[in-house]
């Protein structure tokens, strides 16, 4: 494998046979948020440590989008060449079915793409290479980057611009609510541990308020977001119906009475600022201990007062701080328990898609 260096951020990499020469990019996946791979055809084999593999095994979170052609489809077939195509369809269904992956999964396909493009937010690989372990037995030549604004505008003026023109494996609107439910289900799950891991202690006795609390305020705007939309949820579930589906739709509907009934509004104004959450979390005692020093002991506090107002100030500031882990108890509990709720509608929803995939993949793909 040759390479040749541009400068830090770019290189020509060069392979002969002798391995992928967009190794680096799959070494990456580990460390990556998404995963964006346009390609000409996939790996034929998911056994441990191939492509496919290594896609399937990427932990919950991950944003997986893939674009691929399916070898041997035509707009016009003859002899035996509609059930060659018709193999190669199912051969991709099966593999690529975005429910064998953990993360949450986007896949299209686009019949007159030969494009090869495969990367993370961290490193981008384009060159000649298919996203397949056959690719290591062939000489192959592409460039790789690890220049971050660079990626991501390719992915989004270049990949976007093919995923809009791709089939999505799934139908439009079956897809749409798929991706809002699995994508949601992760959030809340990391959500959860988030709480569970610094704010709240979940024991036999109950659910209780740590002394401590490991939230931001970039965490609650993402909450505060993130119930936002689950109150949108029931207009793409309203994009599924049709007179042939309705006893699926009244399914659906029932996870959607069941989210309508969570305290969503409540929770929410917590969060907002001045709100007993978003309170806790921007309290600073340290902070608090020093204004209170300054403008409340500043004509005792010196020399050999000092340290004692100083103490005094420290103990106001806790004192402080203690009202409102108490006016915020309640709100972090209900918020808790919100979570876990919704995550379970979530899952169970999720369970009920599983059970309906097959009616829903999109028919368009077989032109045969």
């Amino acid at each position: 494998m040759t390479e040749i260096k541009y400068d830090d951020n770019l290189k020509l990499i060069c392979s002969y046979g002798d391995g992928l020469n967009y190794q680096e990019v799959l070494d990456d996946f580990e460390n990556a948020k998404k995963v964006r791979i346009v390609t000409y055809n996939i790996s034929k084999k998911t056994n441990d440590g191939s492509n496919l593999k290594r896609l399937m095994d990427l932990p919950e979170g991950t944003d997986i989008q893939i674009i691929t052609n399916i070898p041997n489809h035509w707009d016009t077939y003859f002899k035996g060449a509609a059930q060659k195509y018709r193999d190669s369809l199912e051969l991709y269904l099966g593999k690529l079915n975005p429910e064998l992956y953990n993360a949450n999964n986007f896949v299209g396909f686009k019949f007159d793409n030969h494009a090869k493009l495969i990367g993370t937010d961290n490193i981008l690989y384009i060159g000649s290479a298919n996203y397949s372990d056959e690719s290591a037995r062939n000489e192959e030549m592409g460039f790789i980057t690890t220049d971050k604004d660079f990626i991501e505008k390719v992915y989004k003026e270049i990949f976007e611009t093919t995923k809009i023109a791709s089939e999505p494996y799934f139908d439009d609107p079956y897809n749409a609510l798929r991706l809002f439910i699995v994508g949601f289900e992760v959030k809340y799950k990391v959500y959860i541990k988030l709480l569970e891991e610094g704010t709240i202690h979940v024991g036999e006795e109950g659910v209780f308020v740590t002394d401590g609390t490991n939230l931001s305020t970039e965490t609650l705007v993402d909450l505060y977001n993130d119930f936002d939309i689950i109150q949108d949820i029931e207009n793409v579930v309203d994009d599924l119906y049709d007179e042939e589906n309705e006893d699926e739709y009244n399914d659906l509907y029932s996870f959607i009475n069941e989210l309508k009934e969570l305290d969503l509004s409540d929770v929410q104004d917590s969060l907002l600022e001045d709100g007993n959450i978003y309170n806790l979390i921007v309290f600073d005692d340290v902070e608090r201990a020093n204004e209170i020093l300054q403008n409340e002991y500043a004509s005792e506090a010196w020399d050999e007062n000092l340290d004692r107002y100083v103490e005094i100030a420290m103990q106001d500031a806790h004192e402080e701080l203690s009202e409102l882990k108490l006016n915020a108890e309640y709100d972090l509990i209900a918020l808790y328990k919100t979570l876990v709720s919704a995550k379970s509608i979530f899952s169970r929803m999720h369970d009920y898609l599983l059970s309906i995939a097959s009616e829903h993949v999109n028919t368009s793909l077989d032109n045969t």
